[in-house]
């Protein structure tokens, strides 16, 4: 492998590292292996800042290591690699890639006990609760592969489609309205809830993604235009 090889190498997993942090649902489509190159990348990264704080303690001998850690940086600081690096490792460790918002919260409990702050852009509130994190499994077609992996007359299929992808037992009936899609208008069928339905065709435009097939199919995106 040459020299060009090597450089083209570590700038496609800066694109990704960049991808992840900014999306973090976008680990679902890294294969593991990528992933597992992803974390020695971020190992490096952390090691190269670790010596440039060193310098730089030395020559600010009035600021403190956590101020440094959060003011240098090279594309991420420290904070931000350490961020990565759980995300990543935390979505190799589950036993499915489907539950990506599971890992999100394991990193940031992580986060929290440790009283780390991520800066991040200001976020819709609407965005945390979790119907709009179920509805997002819809608009992914995370929600419908699972569907389709269960026999039709098993017992309980929606509490654990539910349990699966990180949510309630409770959340079931969200499952269980939208998956038998027949146009009625419980709020719990989210292809039928505007506000929601809303809400994930602004996230997606934002994020410049593409809607799941199924999900086009059964809500009406004309009136959002």
């Amino acid at each position: 492998m040459g020299a060009n090889d090597l450089e083209t190498s570590k700038t496609k997993l800066q694109e990704y590292l960049l991808l992840i942090f900014k999306i973090p649902e976008k680990l679902n489509k890294i294969d593991i292996d990528i992933k597992k190159e992803l974390i020695l990348e971020i190992e490096e990264r952390k090691l190269s800042l670790l010596k440039t704080i060193n310098f730089r303690l030395i020559a600010c001998k009035h600021e403190t290591f956590e101020y440094a850690k959060l003011n240098t940086s090279q594309l991420f600081n420290l904070y931000e690699l350490e961020y990565l690096d759980n995300l990543i490792q935390t979505s190799i460790d589950l036993e499915t890639p489907l539950s990506i918002f599971k890992a999100e919260q394991i990193v940031k409990n992580n986060l929290l006990e440790n009283n780390i702050t991520l800066v991040q852009e200001n976020k819709n509130p609407f965005r945390d609760k979790p119907i709009f994190k179920i509805a997002l499994t819809f608009a992914t077609g995370e929600a419908q592969k699972l569907y389709k992996e269960y026999p039709k007359d098993e017992r309980g299929i929606f509490t654990k489609i539910a349990l699966q992808l990180g949510f309630k037992k409770s959340d079931h009936g969200y499952f269980s309205y939208t998956l038998n899609y027949k146009e009625n208008d419980n709020s719990k069928n989210l292809y039928r809830n505007k506000t929601v339905v809303r809400e994930i065709y602004n996230y997606y435009k934002e994020k410049g993604l593409e809607l799941h097939k199924d999900f086009l199919d059964k809500v009406d995106l004309n009136a959002f235009d």
